[in-house]
């Protein structure tokens, strides 16, 4: 492997797992309907492809040694298999996540309808701060601070919209979020995907250990 592609992919790898816990948090923060599993595996994903990379080196040896056993000669593919099947079903799950769609909107609706139906006061005064606006559809629409009367009679459906003086709702923003926080996590995993395929290729072509990870090997 050559000495830049030595030298830049500890730095990658911990630029995507970076990016990664990052879009993790701000998908918990914003409560966005997505499983917390496709985040966590998104996460340890880069870390995944650096200790396969470490260890890949070795197990090539071991496969080409003329006393390997089946599984032996087996192991490498196996585990770059494993790690290819994970990369595309995640890829998928997160793009899908990117793309508007009636069915993500109708995720947020209901995600949002259940913290005013529940009067989940933190989780929509969460999002609204973080993204600056008031309630779902219209800066009346399922607002925090909750009514204090009976619908229609006056209440303080309007009191987040006059307390701090916002006029955008939170649907656009909280959508645009969601497409964010999936894109970017579709990106890690393609970017690492692209980095398997590398470290496969260059640890066939070198079947030693890198300099960086001798010590490891």
């Amino acid at each position: 492997m050559s000495s830049w592609i030595i030298a830049l992919y500890p730095l990658i790898i911990i630029a995507l797992a970076g990016v990664a816990i990052y879009e993790h948090t701000k998908t918990t923060t914003l409560s966005l309907p997505v499983s917390p599993i496709l985040t966590i595996l998104t996460i340890a994903l880069p870390l995944l492809a650096a200790i396969h990379a470490i260890y890949q080196p070795s197990l090539l040896r071991a496969a080409s040694a003329k006393t390997a056993s089946t599984l032996q000669n087996l192991l490498p593919t196996l585990l770059q298999a494993i790690q290819l099947i994970l990369t595309t079903v995640l890829a998928t799950l997160l793009t899908s996540d990117a793309v508007p769609s009636p069915l993500r909107e109708c995720l947020l609706e209901t995600r949002w309808k259940q913290f005013w139906t529940s009067h989940d006061a933190e989780s929509i005064r969460r999002i609204q701060d973080a993204l600056n606006c008031c309630g779902f559809r219209t800066v009346k629409h399922m607002a925090w601070p909750f009514p204090s009367g009976p619908p229609g009679g006056g209440g303080s459906e309007e009191s987040c919209a006059v307390r701090f003086g916002r006029t955008v709702a939170c649907r656009e923003p909280w959508q645009s979020a969601m497409q964010g926080a999936g894109g970017w996590d579709a990106a890690v995993v393609v970017a690492v995907g692209l980095l398997q395929v590398l470290s496969w290729v260059m640890g066939r072509r070198f079947a030693e250990p890198y300099p960086f990870l001798a010590i490891v090997n």
